[in-house]
């Protein structure tokens, strides 16, 4: 974890080592400067789990988290210039060395005659074959087995409130609760470190290793895939006060839409 100081506010920068642990006493240390907008730099390999414990060390300090963003990545040096031949085979910027040739005399000269006229006799006896170019074929994706790259997971910052409704073409990350009347539309998981009461859809893209991870679920509607699960009326309330925030999954099996338990949440993007 690192901390630099910017106008307004602080920003901190998570790491793949970074454990819910190791990021606690230094938050601590630093709790005076948490109380203003703070802005995270995340790996994408950084677990869930260390983000919550940033987010409530945040709150807790009566700051909040303004903006997340991957780590900045500086420009690569200017690649060096080669030099180029031109048509007599002198490269550029070698003049003193031609200069040095031609002032040595005419012998050299002679004797690099001999072998062109050699050449010019072996060109005559066995003449050159003309070159057939081979048809340019280009090869669909397919049959180079290259697997498309998924879009990178979008995280939101705070819970999401009723009447808001999101479309992201890849996974989603919400730093908070998703209440009733709001809706989250995924190609990927959805990840929801707070409550989710509100209708929820992921791998939209016909994804059906796509999962709903949240602390509990309790929703009244849950889309993986084709796949449609809606909770009985008055069931979703009672969901929440009966797990509280107990993690739980929800993934495809056997093409219905089964809810687990989860130990643990999932870590990086999938």
């Amino acid at each position: 974890m690192k901390f630099r100081g910017t106008l307004g506010g602080l920003n901190i920068q998570l790491g793949t080592d970074d454990t819910p642990q190791s990021v606690t006493q230094p938050l601590q240390t630093r709790r005076a400067l948490l109380a203003s907008g703070v802005i995270l730099e995340i790996d994408v390999e950084t677990s869930l789990a260390t983000l919550d414990a940033v987010r409530g060390a945040v709150e807790q300090a009566g700051g909040h988290i303004v903006r997340l963003r991957a780590p900045r990545v500086p420009a690569p040096p200017p690649r060096r210039r080669l030099p180029t031949e031109d048509s007599d085979g002198n490269s550029e910027g070698s003049g003193e060395q031609n200069i040095q040739y031609e002032e040595a005399g005419h012998d050299t000269a002679e004797q690099s005659a001999a072998p062109a006229s050699a050449s010019e006799d072996a060109s005559t006896e066995s003449p050159a074959l003309p070159s057939t170019a081979l048809p340019h074929t280009e090869l669909p994706a397919e049959a180079l087995d290259v697997e498309p790259r998924r879009p990178e997971p979008v995280v939101l910052a705070g819970g999401i409130r009723a009447g808001f409704r999101g479309e992201y073409a890849g996974s989603v990350v919400v730093l908070g609760d998703v209440n009733p009347g709001s809706e989250l539309v995924a190609g990927g998981d959805i990840i929801v470190l707070g409550s989710l009461r509100g209708v929820v859809h992921a791998g939209a893209d016909g994804r059906e290793d796509a999962i709903v991870w949240a602390r509990p679920i309790a929703s009244t509607q849950i889309r993986i895939a084709g796949a449609v699960a809606r909770a009985p009326q008055g069931n979703s309330l009672g969901s929440m006060k009966k797990l509280g925030n107990t993690p739980e999954v929800a993934r495809l099996k056997e093409g219905q839409i089964v809810i687990e338990r989860s130990n643990t949440p999932p870590i990086g993007s999938r």
